[in-house]
C-alpha cells in the first residue's frame, strides 16, 4: 500500500519522523526520508517490486520524488530512457522511473505511464512542489496549505499534527450523506483537500500556481463492433491484460474469493499468470443467512480447480458489536 508524506517551506526532522510513524501501518517494510531547507518528503514502504533496491525517495539530478502505487509499463519506459542515455541505479524499481521521466518529458510523463499512483515531485531548479494523482483517483493524496507552507500525505491523520484540520467541512458531510463518499477535492476538514483524480497541482512558495487535469474519460461511441461475440472478446482481453499487469511483482499473491463471478474470474486469471501458488481469502458466516452458505461452497470449488491455498474467516453477529 505504501504512504507518501512531506512538506515544503522549512526543515524539521522530528516532524517528518512523526508523519512517518503515523503512517507506518501503510508501509511496514521500511521508511525513507529526504530533506532540504526548502522541502522534505518521505515514504513508508510496502515492498512489492525490487525488494532490496527499490527504496524511496528517488532522486535524479535536481529532481526528487516519492510514489505510492505501481507503474505497470515501467520496463518499456525504462528501456526508452536508457536509450536516451539515462542511467538507473536499481535493478527493476518502477518508482525510480518517476524523476527520470519527469526530467525528460516534464509533466507530460503522466500521459505515458499506465498505473495507479499518488506522486510528489520536488523540482529544485524551479523550487516547485508537484502533487499528481492517478487517472481515476485510486491512490489517495491529501494536502493542506498552512502558515504559508504546503503539507501532503496519503492519509489525513499525518496532517493533523501540523495544525491542519481545525474545522469540520459541512459540505463534505452533505456529500457523504448524499453519495456515501466525500468527493474530491473535499475532505472531512475545511482546510484539508484531496488532489482530484487525473490532476496535477503545482505549488511555489506555498501557493498553488497551476492545476491541470491531464486525462478525461471518453464515451464517444467509437467502439462499433459487428457482433456480441466481438464485444465479449474485447472485454475478456482487457480483463486478462489488466490482471496480467498486476502480476508483475516479487512477492506472494493473494486474492479475495467470495465464490461469485467477479472474484472467481480474478482469482483464476491471477493463478494463470503467476508462477507462485495463489492464496485465496474467503469470508464465511456462522449465522444462518439465506444464500450466503453457497459462498464457501463455490469458493472451495474455484480454489480446488485453480490449485490455490484457502484461508477462511468466519464472521458471527456478535462480532458486529
Amino acid at each position: 500500500m505504501c504512504a507518501i508524506f512531506g512538506f515544503s517551506g522549512f526543515r524539521n526532522r522530528p516532524y517528518l519522523e512523526t508523519m512517518s510513524r503515523v503512517l507506518r501501518h501503510r508501509g511496514p517494510d521500511s521508511s525513507g526520508l529526504w530533506e532540504s531547507d526548502e522541502c522534505s518528503m518521505g515514504l513508508d514502504r510496502l515492498a512489492i517490486l525490487d525488494i532490496d533496491g527499490g527504496m524511496q525517495p528517488c532522486a535524479y539530478r535536481h529532481i526528487t520524488s516519492v510514489m505510492n502505487g505501481e507503474i505497470y509499463n515501467f520496463k518499456e519506459l525504462r528501456r526508452e530512457l536508457e536509450g536516451l542515455g539515462y542511467i538507473f541505479k536499481s535493478n527493476h524499481s518502477d518508482a525510480e522511473l518517476v524523476p527520470v521521466a519527469y526530467l525528460e518529458w516534464g509533466v507530460d510523463f503522466v500521459n505515458r505511464i499506465n498505473g495507479m499512483f499518488a506522486i510528489a515531485i520536488w523540482d529544485n531548479s524551479t523550487k516547485e512542489l508537484l502533487l499528481i494523482r492517478d487517472f481515476t483517483g485510486k491512490k489517495p493524496c491529501y494536502y493542506c496549505v498552512h502558515d504559508g507552507n504546503v503539507y501532503f500525505a496519503s492519509e489525513i491523520k499525518a496532517l493533523l499534527s501540523a495544525g491542519c484540520g481545525s474545522k469540520i467541512s459541512e459540505q463534505a458531510i452533505m456529500s457523504f450523506l448524499a453519495k456515501k463518499s466525500v468527493e474530491a477535492p473535499l475532505s472531512i476538514y475545511d482546510d484539508i483537500k484531496q488532489v482530484k483524480p487525473a490532476n496535477i497541482i503545482v505549488f511555489k512558495n506555498g501557493i498553488i500556481t497551476n492545476e491541470t487535469r491531464y486525462w478525461m474519460p471518453k464515451f464517444d461511441g467509437n467502439l462499433c463492433l459487428e457482433s456480441e461475440e466481438e464485444y465479449e472478446d474485447v472485454i475478456a482481453n482487457q480483463l486478462v491484460l489488466s490482471v496480467k499487469n498486476r502480476c508483475d511483482m516479487d512477492v506472494e499473491f493473494g486474492s479475495f474469493l467470495s465464490g461469485g463471478l467477479d472474484s472467481s474470474l480474478i482469482a483464476t486469471l491471477t493463478a494463470m499468470n503467476s508462477s507462485k501458488r495463489l492464496k485465496t481469502f474467503t469470508l464465511a458466516y456462522d449465522d444462518s443467512i439465506e444464500g450466503k452458505d453457497d459462498d464457501e461452497k463455490f469458493a472451495a470449488m474455484i480454489a480446488e480447480r485453480i490449485g490455490a491455498d484457502r484461508y477462511i474467516y468466519r464472521l458471527g453477529h456478535e462480532e458486529v458489536w
